[in-house]
């Protein structure tokens, strides 16, 4: 005798659910991977969104040094706001990163903490975000050495 009598049917409406929630959400990761690829591999958004490039049309040259994703409180008074940004540093010269790597920790607590400062309204524009680049690039050289880093670049940049 089978032992099919015994077992309870399977629920179906929960499996389905289930299978099209992933379904949809693979389609939706292969359609944004796609936009990605298609634009170069360069995200852009704006209110905080995206990414910001450091200068359009600029290649890089130098050696790419990345910093873990950084989040920081913003200094929003009676509210929490955050900012999760992630860092890519350009090293002018490959001899260099060794001295960069060292720097790693105190490079990540200077931006930060000027990361902190900052409120969501000064990160909603393009040329906000560059403006910040800018501040940033300053500060690591004033860490790691005059002119060792030729460009930060931004390859995460949200604003909740």
């Amino acid at each position: 005798m089978s032992d099919d009598a015994d077992t309870p049917p399977l629920p179906t409406r929960g499996n389905k659910t289930v299978l099209l929630v992933i379904v949809s959400n693979v389609a939706i990761a292969g359609i944004l991977g796609g936009l990605f690829l298609l634009k170069g591999g360069e995200a852009k958004g704006e209110e905080g969104h995206g990414a910001a490039s450091a200068a359009p049309g600029h290649g890089i040259t130098g050696v790419v040094f990345a910093l873990d994703p950084i989040i920081a409180n913003l200094n929003e008074p009676g509210e929490t706001r955050y900012l999760k940004v992630t860092v890519q540093l350009e090293i002018r010269d490959a001899l260099q990163q060794p001295h960069v790597e060292a720097q790693k920790v105190a490079v990540r607590d200077r931006v930060l903490m000027d990361l902190s400062n900052l409120t969501a309204e000064q990160t909603r524009t393009v040329e906000q975000k560059r403006a910040i680049q800018q501040e940033l690039l300053e500060a690591v050289n004033d860490i790691v050495g005059s002119e060792i880093i030729r460009n930060v670049y931004f390859t995460e940049f949200v604003v909740q």
